[in-house]
């Protein structure tokens, strides 16, 4: 699942997210909007906090649709 459509289909926001796995909020809007792309530390934090609904083949999916380059954080 795309991590946009997770956020807007959980009813969760943008701000509990970044809490929860330690960024920015505009850090999480960055992702929504694909602007940027997770590094894999980050990705096992996002899946976690989305009880695996997001996971690593959708930011691949996602970044065969838009290919920047990851971000190195």
């Amino acid at each position: 699942m795309q991590f946009g459509v997770y956020i807007r289909e959980s009813k969760r926001s943008g701000a509990e997210i970044a809490r929860q796995i330690g960024v920015h909020p505009t850090y999480v809007s960055h992702l929504r909007a694909g602007r940027r792309y997770p590094s894999l530390k980050l990705v096992a934090k996002i899946a976690e906090a989305t009880s695996g609904m997001v996971v690593f083949n959708d930011w691949i999916a996602a970044r065969e649709q838009n290919p920047k380059p990851w971000n190195g954080d």
